[in-house]
């Protein structure tokens, strides 16, 4: 994870999108999750410098204030698209996205996609559960007179 949330927060991922990635990587991958993480950190590098071959298949890059939008994002507009099309046309935009060496980390992730999203979700609803037990700890301490909220 800390080779992957590293090279992908520079593009714009949030550690749950980071880890949804990854999950749906290695889950194909097994074994290879140090793979798959620099694999990821390739792709996003090349998805931001090969924006023309995505907006062939109608996917943008930037978002409306010219920022770019997350690996993740990006992926997940592709996926359906993915699934669409030839053998010839995966293996000529994976080479563009990935390369030679991680295309099969492109294709472990898009094929598994949908247990990015789970992925993603669960730490997303995790995050939240933590805060609220926190909030709850901290209130309980406050009313035993052990912290006092500022």
């Amino acid at each position: 994870m800390e080779v992957a949330s590293s090279g992908l927060a520079t593009y714009g991922n949030e550690f749950s999108e980071v880890l949804g990635l990854v999950t749906a990587g290695t889950e194909i991958m097994q074994g290879r999750s140090l793979q798959v993480a620099r694999g990821l950190s390739t792709i996003a590098s090349r998805i931001a410098k090969n924006q023309d071959a995505l907006a062939e298949y109608g996917i943008a890059v930037q978002d409306a204030n010219g920022n770019l939008k997350s690996t993740y994002d990006v992926l997940a507009e592709l996926k359906p698209k993915w699934d669409q099309m030839t053998d010839a046309q995966r293996v000529a935009l994976g080479d563009t996205l990935a390369g030679t060496n991680q295309y099969k980390v492109l294709a472990a992730v898009l094929q598994n996609f949908e247990h990015a999203t789970a992925a993603t979700e669960t730490a997303l609803n995790s995050a939240g559960s933590a805060a609220q037990e926190n909030a709850k700890y901290l209130e309980s301490l406050n009313k035993m007179g052990f912290y006092k909220q500022v």
